[in-house]
């Protein structure tokens, strides 16, 4: 059986959901790779300019320094320490790397951002399209079938309560004679006859074990 209209709808609204989240949050990790980057490297050229040093060299690699920082983050690596030992061995190994090296890191990197473009692009969505329009139906079945006005209690039960509610009739717990709501609550559940005969013997005083008639 085909797939309905509706159905091919929500999933192409579901696939570009999906793309465009992703590509946000390929544009907000090269945003932020951009800004560290260039905030790192003109860091390196100021040091470099006022220590006589290669200013080529320190903007590359003072440039290249936040790419580290990303790492360990996504690999979960975070704290004082790692960042250290990451900082002092970045030191370290850059000075055995000519300054083209750095140059040829970088644009691997901006290759990297262009490749996820693609694969983000073309990527095949299908299997996820398929669960997250299940997961949706299955959400949107448990709301149409629980209601707020019956506080989370099933439509069907709410409508028989209701019903009930407004068609139900009192009776006299003790001789069971048809009596109205307000009877119902001033006698204790009782018609006003019974309420007196528990209540009050023959002499009209109140019985001390009212409770046994």
């Amino acid at each position: 059986m085909g797939n309905s209209k509706e159905e091919i709808e929500d999933k192409k609204k579901i696939k570009k959901e999906l793309k465009d989240k992703d590509l946000g949050d390929i544009i907000l990790g090269l945003i932020c790779f951009i800004v560290a980057s260039g905030i790192f490297g003109y860091i390196g050229y100021i040091f470099c300019k006022g220590n006589q040093l290669d200013t080529q060299r320190g903007m590359v690699f003072w440039a290249l320094y936040p790419i580290g920082l990303a790492l360990l983050n996504a690999m979960n690596m975070e704290g004082k320490l790692c960042y250290i030992v990451y900082t002092i061995g970045y030191i370290i190994i850059v000075q055995y790397i000519p300054a083209f090296a750095g140059i040829i890191i970088l644009f691997l990197i901006i290759l990297i951002f262009l490749t996820s473009f693609i694969v983000i692009l073309k990527r095949d969505r299908t299997a996820e399209v398929d669960k997250i329009y299940k997961e949706r139906q299955n959400k949107s079945i448990i709301y149409t079938t629980y209601t707020p006005k019956s506080y989370y209690m099933p439509q069907t039960v709410w409508k028989e309560k209701r019903t009930f509610e407004e068609t139900k009739k009192y009776e006299c717990e003790r001789c069971f004679k048809e009596i109205t709501e307000e009877e119902y609550d001033l006698y204790d559940g009782m018609c006003e006859e019974c309420f007196d005969e528990s209540h009050f013997d023959f002499n009209g005083k109140l019985r001390e074990d009212y409770w046994n008639y």
